[in-house]
């Protein structure tokens, strides 16, 4: 796949048969993105605890949207990023997770940029975003556009796993 050029839409996930389909797209890429990373038990855990339709149903009515990346009318991917600064002026991208065929594309990157850009026009001061510490090829596109680690956190994430993230903070002003 060549390089994406500005020809991504995001559609929001807002039907029950929407969060399905984000719940199956997310099913496929974790298990690529993460399988050096974390076992097969904690992917699967992890998957239906945050990606089960209840679960982004429960997010979007509380303010934090899911949307479907879209190139040519295709489904590629999901994001997820609160539109509304906190009490810290800071952005919050939960989540972006990109079919593997688009890796590398620089669909990820102007993706970024468009959050970093949403963010501004919101009045936040930055945009921060939890990365496990031992996904490099995510930490380097964070770090092409301006993100920096801040700090190490390591969270019970229930079932028996733990997670081990990098918060990453990008400044906008």
């Amino acid at each position: 796949m060549d390089n994406v050029n500005d020809s991504f839409t995001l559609k929001p996930i807002s039907t029950d048969e929407d969060m399905k389909a984000a719940f199956d797209l997310v099913s496929e890429i974790w298990p690529v993105c993460y399988r050096d990373i974390l076992s097969t038990d904690q992917i699967t855990y992890m998957i239906a605890r945050m990606y089960a339709p209840e679960t982004i149903q429960l997010e979007t009515n509380e303010g934090t949207p899911f949307f479907f990346v879209q190139v040519e009318n295709k489904s590629v991917g999901v994001l997820s990023f609160d539109m509304r600064p906190n009490a810290a002026q800071v952005v919050l991208l939960h989540k972006i997770y990109l079919l593997p065929a688009y890796w590398g594309t620089g669909l990820g990157h102007q993706i970024l940029l468009l959050v970093s850009e949403q963010a501004l026009a919101a009045g936040a001061e930055a945009v921060e975003l939890r990365v496990n510490r031992h996904n490099e090829r995510a930490i380097r596109a964070y770090k092409r556009v301006g993100f920096f680690v801040k700090e190490t956190v390591i969270t019970d994430f229930g079932g028996g796993f733990f997670v081990d993230d990098y918060i990453m903070r990008k400044e906008l002003k």
